[in-house]
């Protein structure tokens, strides 16, 4: 579960894509209804777009646009644009409100139907000096169209082919624009707004089922995190750049003796005693800190309650999006059984169990040192024996 997710555009076919097929689980639905909702979120600006357009068109071509041919259309294809604005309020309104996949499809190709015999009827009745004006009109409101529903190639497809179809058949044979040029361009505009549409609903399927398999792989990790805090002997932590606490677990206040308010945004070193060995545990921990690399396991001593503990804390740097070094995430761990077992064992090991006096082994230990020091310092060390 913790391996990278596998590419999701292997797993989508053609008929996924274009909504023929689609799997048994909550994902297929839950991208449908994103489908219909982007088409439906921008349908007020992509119909308003269309409308004045084709008011222009009306207005300019009055004569044609009175013809029985062309009449019907237009006022059926108002209509359905008042529909479909009003489905795009409801869907603002209430985003529950959504009409199915299928349904949408139906509407956006009754409108490039509509559209289309609109186009070709006034094509068909203007003057040849307006047609060339009327076919720009026509792949206009093709491109809108397809472009508006780009995520939902089915729609994308039958609504440009419909008003494509109807702009080509409108054309006289007798007119100037009539040709195989014609039938070329427009059929080479409808493969590129298809081809568009393909392209842009695949991705969008492999960008969102990626995401579904990062959040459903984070909501995993997330329960294992708080398992973790919850019944683990370790605990998280996390610091800034300036090694103050951020995350305090439950566990970790427990350990440290203190209320969670108090411990968040205090310095780490703050809760360490600098005082035993030396301090020399505390400044190996202060100089990883500071160096910003990762460490692991390194025991630190600390005082709770008036008693010594040592803490074995290991952490990797963060970063943010620019790679700029943003503290610490690490787990944290009390060792203090184990330390004092190391301790109690390197005693027996250099002292008689029995008087508490150095053996031989610390005699040796020590003496090697001696030799060792005067040998680097150069300066004379003697060895006194006394009965």
């Amino acid at each position: 579960m913790f391996m990278p997710p596998d590419n999701p555009a292997r797993d989508t076919g053609w008929a996924q894509v274009l909504g023929l097929a689609q799997g048994s689980e909550p994902f297929w639905r839950d991208l449908r209804r994103q489908q219909v909702a982007t088409v439906l979120r921008n349908a007020p600006f992509n119909m308003t777009l269309v409308a004045l357009n084709l008011a222009a068109i009306l207005l300019l071509n009055a004569e044609a646009a009175r013809h029985p041919s062309v009449m019907p259309w237009s006022f059926g294809l108002a209509a359905l644009m008042v529909w479909r604005l009003w489905r795009a309020r409801l869907a603002r309104r209430d985003g529950a409100v959504l009409p199915g996949f299928w349904t949408t499809t139906l509407e956006v190709t009754v409108f490039g139907w509509l559209g289309g015999q609109m186009v070709g009827g006034l094509i068909a009745q203007a003057p040849p000096s307006a047609q060339m004006l009327l076919v720009l009109e026509a792949m206009v409101a093709l491109g809108a169209t397809g472009f508006s529903t780009l995520v939902m190639p089915m729609a994308a497809i039958a609504t440009v082919s419909l008003i494509a179809l109807g702009t080509l058949a409108g054309v006289p044979a007798a007119s100037p624009l009539s040709g195989p040029m014609l039938w070329i361009a427009v059929l080479t505009y409808v493969v590129l707004v298809a081809r568009g549409a393909l392209v842009t609903t695949a991705a969008m399927i492999a960008r969102l089922r990626l995401q579904a398999q990062l959040r459903e792989q984070g909501e995993v990790v997330r329960l294992l995190l708080n398992e973790f805090e919850a019944n683990g002997s370790d605990w998280l932590i996390e610091l800034d750049a300036e090694a103050r606490v951020t995350h305090v677990p439950a566990r970790f206040a427990d350990v440290a003796g203190r209320p969670a308010r108090e411990l968040a945004g205090t310095p780490l070193l703050d809760l360490l005693d600098r005082r035993h060995s030396g301090g020399r545990p505390v400044r190996a921990l202060e100089r990883v800190l500071a160096s910003g690399r990762a460490f692991r396991d390194l025991m630190v001593p600390t005082q709770v309650g008036g008693e010594l503990r040592w803490w074995a804390l290991s952490g990797t740097p963060r970063q943010d999006a620019q790679g700029r070094f943003t503290g610490f995430r690490g787990v944290g761990r009390d060792v203090t059984e184990v330390r004092r077992s190391q301790d109690r064992i390197a005693h027996l090991a250099r002292f008689d169990p029995l008087t508490g006096l150095a053996n031989r082994a610390l005699f040796r230990e020590t003496l090697d040192d001696m030799v060792a020091r005067a040998v680097r310092t150069g300066r004379p060390c003697g060895l006194l024996f006394v009965d």
